[in-house]
């Protein structure tokens, strides 16, 4: 390791710092003003920039296959990324729109709500999302709503949630982030970069806490990770806190609100990591919140924390509104920038069921729900086509072949597998598309699979016989007693 003056270096103890004088093993390191004398072999060369995010899939390998239709067969989404978009109704062109609307994020902003009942697939096209976002760069947070442990209403906890479920894309080079915490690593390693990400400095919280987690060994001392658990919304005592950051650099931040109106100090802890991340090499955050319709049974209060914090979000994932109100600032006194008025920042998918959203046509878009601020905005998910549902029947019988050659002997050929997708379909066609639940018509293909992985039905005839019979009760065409 070449150190020479002014190179930047950090020390295992001390943090980060600047050599002032090499004489022989022993250099001269300013670290935060002081300089201090150290052995050459105890300190770590600071890289200037970090290594390039990794760009597109892994290879595929017949066990992702195993897992995504197993996946398919429970009625769930499969889990790879890769599968989960090969195996797709559309999974293409869909990832291409996304593709789509993650590049024009920086200028014009992404902030989609998916429209859809009960198992239309909004899930399935919000991990979707995820997964293209990761394979392109993007640090990707899914959170479910729900009264317990992301309740709306309660922004600390939607905040706690969307950290703990960050997830990182993989770099060219060295270890990939694999929580807050690696990223708290990583931000410190280049704090040239990160330390300029715009809002950080107007954070008290993130400013504060910051200061004196770089002051201090990154590793698994206590006082250092309840620093950093806390700086993630997580419940840490803050004395001990406000103790940590005193010793380290003589100021302290203000304690993390959870009562009453705190919307805008949480969004505005979202936008920092949005920077921050950019400055890192990232493409950015993007949130995804699904089950957003279990704000509706809230009461008046509640539903109104809850929406004003939607509101944030949205806001801050679109061009700026103009002419008008302001969101609700928060309760405690805490002068912030308008930041929801300068963005885009991160990007903002949302699941929601449709419900009487749209009930009244005389209803302004905002007013009907928060998150839409033009028409552009709606994603209606609807049930695919007869042909593209019997083409993506055929092509999952042909790759399960591939995969498992010797258990699918009964569909090896082109014409079974045809065959037993025209089945399928005749039976989809009878239901109409409202009627449809995609779930269940993809476990019904799995079904033709399944059958060959017992071994106990030999010919296509049999398969058909009993893939018919199934399909034609799923369509409701049999009466409970025949």
């Amino acid at each position: 390791m070449l150190l020479k003056r002014n190179s930047k270096v950090l020390h295992e103890t001390f943090g980060p710092g600047v050599v002032r004088e090499v004489v022989g093993q022993t250099v001269a390191v300013e670290f935060f003003g002081e300089v201090i004398d150290v052995l050459s072999n105890e300190l770590e060369l600071e890289v200037e920039i970090p290594a390039a995010v990794a760009v597109g899939p892994p290879a595929r390998k017949n066990l992702l296959f195993r897992q995504a239709f197993e996946a398919i067969n429970l009625g769930v989404v499969p889990p790879h990324p890769e599968e989960l978009i090969a195996l797709s109704i559309g999974g293409g062109a869909i990832a291409e729109r996304i593709i789509g609307w993650l590049g024009t994020a920086q200028k014009d902003g992404v902030c989609k709500v998916f429209f859809g009942d009960y198992g239309a697939g909004k899930s399935h096209h919000l991990r979707m999302c995820q997964a293209v976002a990761l394979s392109n760069g993007w640090v990707v947070s899914s959170v479910e709503l729900d009264p317990k442990n992301a309740d709306a209403a309660k922004p600390h906890l939607v905040y706690r949630a969307i950290i703990s479920g960050l997830r990182f894309p993989a770099r060219v080079e060295g270890p990939q982030c694999g929580s807050f915490f690696d990223f708290i690593g990583e931000a410190r390693r280049f704090w040239q970069q990160a330390g300029q990400a715009p809002y950080l400095k107007s954070s008290p919280w993130y400013r504060a806490t910051f200061e004196a987690l770089r002051r201090y060994p990154h590793g698994d001392e206590r006082e250092y990770l309840d620093a950093c658990d806390w700086l993630a919304g997580e419940p840490v005592q803050y004395a001990n806190v406000k103790a940590f950051c005193r010793d380290r650099s003589g100021t302290f931040p203000p304690s993390m609100p959870r009562s009453r109106e705190t919307a805008e100090v949480y969004v505005l802890h979202l936008v920092i990591l949005h920077h921050m991340f950019r400055a890192l090499g990232f493409k950015g955050l993007l949130i995804i919140l699904d089950e957003a319709e279990h704000i509706r049974p809230y009461s008046a209060l509640r539903r109104g924390r809850a929406t004003n914090l939607f509101d944030l979000l949205a806001r801050c994932a679109h061009k700026p509104l103009l002419n008008v109100p302001d969101p609700f600032p928060n309760d405690h006194g805490h002068e912030l920038p308008r930041f929801w008025a300068e963005g885009p920042h991160f990007g903002l998918l949302v699941g929601l069921t449709e419900g009487d959203t749209f009930s009244d046509p005389l209803l302004p878009l905002r007013d009907a729900c928060v998150f839409l601020h033009t028409k552009e905005d709606i994603e209606r998910l609807v049930s695919p086509s007869p042909e593209h549902y019997q083409h993506w029947c055929s092509e999952f019988f042909r790759r399960c072949n591939v995969a498992f050659p010797a258990a699918t002997a009964p569909i090896s050929d082109e014409t079974s597998r045809r065959r037993l997708a025209r089945v399928l379909t005749d039976a989809y066609k009878k239901q109409s598309a409202t009627e449809r639940t995609l779930r269940l018509w993809t476990k019904l293909a799995t079904l033709v699979l399944s059958i060959c992985f017992v071994g106990e039905v030999g010919s296509v005839d049999e398969i058909a016989n009993v893939v018919s019979k199934c399909a034609r009760e799923a369509a409701g065409e049999t009466l409970p007693w025949e």
